[in-house]
This record gives structure tokens, C-alpha cells and sequence, in this order.
């Protein structure tokens, strides 16, 4: 059986780290990008099953990046989830109920997170609709970050 694909999109190289392992721990196929571009770039290349934003610049940082990631055209659908640090921002992104899956307060225990993330990928998973997700984009750029796998 193949693995699901996991995207880890984090500035703070640690925290990536951090949550990457958990993610193998669940079972995924983890990358990382510290950037939204190389997101959108492993985004359509790699075809990931959970998308986890964390530690953005800011909100419309969140919300841009999920509007791109929403914009491209797939056959199955993404579980796009943003992990934030304040309930204001968590309050504003949920407001956005179809551009993310979830929105998760941290910190929290990484059993707990893991199982949260774990409800709303299959979640996802179960839905009727796919999220259309159109894979004609730019294939392969210079990398403006490195991809850890």
C-alpha cells in the first residue's frame, strides 16, 4: 500500500521538523517547503493527500496561500488545514469555511493534534466533490527552497 502524501509548509525549519514527525509517525510521506511558492511548485508536482500551513508571515498569508493551493486542478480532493497560535487568526480563517479544512490552535499535545489532522483528512477523504485542481502549471522551477523528504 501506498503512503498518502503529506505537505508541511512552516518558515521555521524546527517546527517542520517537529511536525514532519509526527506525520511519518501517522504514516505519511512527508515534504517540506518554507515558502508558499515552492508550495504551489510540490503542491502540483507531488500531489499531497494533507497540506499543513503553519507559521505564515500572516493571516492573508494563510488565506492567499489557500486560495492558490484551492485554485489548482485535481481529481481528488486536499485536506487543507492551518495550525495557528492565536484564536483570533483561528476565528478569521474559519470564517473562510471552504478554503480550509480545519484550523487547529496549537500548541497542543501531539497525540491530540495528530488525531484531529487524522478526523479531518478522512473527512476530506469521504466527501462526494472532489477539489478540482488543474496540474498544467509551471512543473519544474529552480527551487527557490529546498524540498526535505
Amino acid at each position: 500500500m501506498t503512503q498518502a502524501r503529506a505537505l508541511v509548509v512552516d518558515t521555521e525549519i524546527d517546527l517542520a521538523e517537529l511536525l514532519s514527525y509526527h506525520l511519518k509517525k501517522s504514516g505519511y510521506k512527508v515534504s517540506r517547503v518554507t515558502s508558499s511558492k515552492r508550495a504551489i511548485e510540490v503542491a502540483g508536482n507531488r500531489l499531497p493527500k494533507l497540506i499543513l500551513l503553519n507559521n505564515l508571515d500572516s493571516t492573508h498569508d494563510h488565506i492567499k496561500l489557500g486560495k492558490q493551493l484551492r485554485d489548482l486542478k485535481r481529481e481528488e480532493a486536499i485536506a487543507l488545514i492551518c495550525l495557528v497560535t492565536d484564536k483570533k487568526v483561528q476565528k478569521k480563517l474559519l470564517a473562510k469555511p471552504k478554503l480550509f479544512d480545519g484550523v487547529l490552535l496549537v500548541p497542543m499535545k501531539p497525540k491530540a493534534m495528530m488525531k484531529e489532522i487524522n478526523e479531518i483528512v478522512a473527512k476530506v477523504n469521504t466527501r462526494s466533490t472532489s477539489i478540482p485542481v488543474d496540474l498544467s502549471g509551471p512543473n519544474q522551477t529552480s527551487p527557490s527552497s529546498p524540498i526535505q523528504e
